[in-house]
């Protein structure tokens, strides 16, 4: 049996928060816009698709131009992290519980993030590149996080997944997509009613063999 473990990014492996919270603020100021957005409010987005993300950054804008905003401060993000900006921190024992976990089942990151580098950012700050057997950006595709996790369980024929998330949205998608959803409540979403729920990474291995033996 092929057994799959699908991870959220941004809450559940790290914490992107600050750097995310620099850039934008650092652009809207060189760009003479007379606001900025607060951490609070990066965080209570974090897993949103882009247009939400657009709309709730910038509220003082017309839909079009806060998404058209939105897009150049996501342009000079991968021009910052190609320049070797990390845009996160690794959560504590993250790295070492990959490692672990890959010896037995195969590990991807679905993250409603719009590129690639954003990703490959994390894989390369954490260390974990040869342990990640893929993983997608469901905006870049314009596809929903649920499409994405069917998309990459399809793709490596898993025949049961388990998906880490920190958020309602992860929650819900985990169980369209037919996946059994384990709660990471250290990261940024609200308290959650979930069957299975970790408070550190850490936990992950023993509970991912309780659930694939059930």
């Amino acid at each position: 049996m092929k057994n799959m473990i699908i991870f959220d990014l941004d809450g559940t492996l790290w914490d992107p928060a600050d750097e995310t919270c620099r850039v934008v603020n650092d652009y809207l100021k060189e760009n003479g816009y007379p606001f900025e957005v607060s951490r609070d409010v990066i965080v209570d987005n974090m897993g949103y698709e882009f247009d939400v993300c657009a709309e709730r950054y910038f509220p003082q804008l017309e839909e079009k131009e806060a998404h058209q905003l939105l897009e150049k401060i996501y342009d000079r993000e991968v021009e910052l992290m190609k320049d070797g900006l990390v845009m996160g921190k690794v959560f504590d024992h993250v790295s070492e519980t990959i490692e672990k976990l890959s010896k037995k089942y195969m590990l991807c990151i679905v993250s409603n993030c719009s590129n690639e580098y954003y990703i490959e950012n994390f894989i390369n700050a954490a260390k974990v590149s040869k342990y990640i057997t893929d993983y997608v950006a469901a905006n870049n595709f314009f596809i929903s996080k649920a499409e994405a996790i069917r998309k990459v369980k399809s793709k490596y024929k898993a025949d049961k997944i388990i998906y880490v998330g920190d958020t309602l949205k992860d929650q819900v998608s985990a169980v369209d997509a037919g996946g059994v959803f384990v709660y990471a409540k250290y990261g940024f979403g609200d308290d959650l009613y979930s069957r299975f729920s970790i408070h550190d990474i850490h936990e992950l291995s023993s509970l991912a063999s309780y659930i694939f033996e059930e």
